[in-house]
């Protein structure tokens, strides 16, 4: 699952940097906290840029689990425009691509600070999907 701030560069063009922190840290992390909540891998949630992927591990009930995060990360943005101050103001949206398929897991970097990382065609695919 990829949660994007939609048109964050348009959005906050001309804005001081600590408006950008605040809505990114405010996005960033609570999209984060529902997805973990919903059975999302912890260990895989990436952030890339002004989003954040998701992998889900598959199980029984991950469809429902993955439809339930969406449904609550989108409606936690929605939320933002009530909170006061700069990042209310600024009204933010997001876009939610949702991707099915094998994932391929391997440890990446130099050996002594590889870290594992999602990696092959599905998360390609998930960026196509987005545009």
């Amino acid at each position: 699952m990829k949660v994007d701030l939609v048109g964050s560069t348009r959005l906050l063009w001309g804005r001081r940097p600590t408006t950008y922190l605040r809505l990114a840290h405010t996005f960033l992390s609570t999209v984060h906290l529902i997805t973990r909540e919903f059975g999302a891998d912890d260990e895989q949630v990436e952030y890339a840029g002004d989003s954040v992927l998701a992998y889900f591990p598959d199980t029984a009930d991950a469809a429902a689990r993955v439809l339930t995060a969406a449904y609550y990360a989108r409606a936690s943005v929605v939320r933002m425009e009530r909170l006061d101050g700069a990042v209310g103001a600024l009204k933010p949206q997001c876009r939610i691509v949702l991707h099915y398929a094998p994932l391929t897991v391997a440890r990446i970097g130099p050996r002594s600070v590889s870290t594992l990382s999602a990696i092959g065609m599905p998360i390609h695919t998930v960026a196509k999907l987005e545009d």
